[in-house]
């Protein structure tokens, strides 16, 4: 767990929970321009994280990391192509990370990427077919992914949920 703002300052700290000591431990610093409404997955015992923006500046940022949890290192990653966003979503399944939506300056959107740390690269997938949103719900079981509620640009609090089958 790691990074956010509270007004006037921002966090770039990461921890880990040991639930065995029920004891926390600071780990590296998040070196990302962004520490809040980022979006983050975990896969192949590692963790990314990216997108979001920083207190005070309204601009958001397309940068993606890698964390490996052994050498408690980040690791710059190819950015994110589908441009900077706050307030995405992301999950994994298999071998590839998935990550969309969210909001830039202006709009809420609703476009779908894949990315492949084998050969760090990302590959657009096919728009969502439902109403764009950002401060959405994703998550994965087995071999799909689930999104859903969210807001859109004049619509608060959208009830919808859908499957994404890679």
């Amino acid at each position: 767990m790691g990074t956010n703002f509270t007004y006037q300052n921002n966090f770039k700290d990461f921890w880990q929970y040991d639930p065995t000591t029920d004891t926390w431990l600071e780990k590296a610093d998040f070196p990302g321009s962004g520490s809040y409404l980022a979006s983050a997955f975990s896969l192949n015992e590692k963790g990314y994280a990216g997108l979001g923006a920083s207190y005070g500046t309204p601009n958001p940022n397309n940068q993606f990391w890698q964390y490996d949890p052994t050498a408690d290192k980040w690791t710059r990653q190819a950015d994110f192509p589908g441009g900077a966003r706050v307030s995405a979503t992301a999950f994994a399944i298999g071998s590839k990370g998935y990550m969309g939506f969210g909001y830039n300056d202006t709009i809420s959107l609703k476009d779908f990427w894949a990315y492949d740390p084998g050969s760090n690269t990302w590959t657009r997938k096919a728009d969502f077919t439902g109403t764009h949103r950002y401060d959405l719900v994703g998550f994965s079981i087995g071999n799909a992914g689930y999104i859903g509620t969210g807001n859109a640009d004049s619509t608060v609090g959208l009830h919808d949920f859908w499957q994404f089958n890679p």
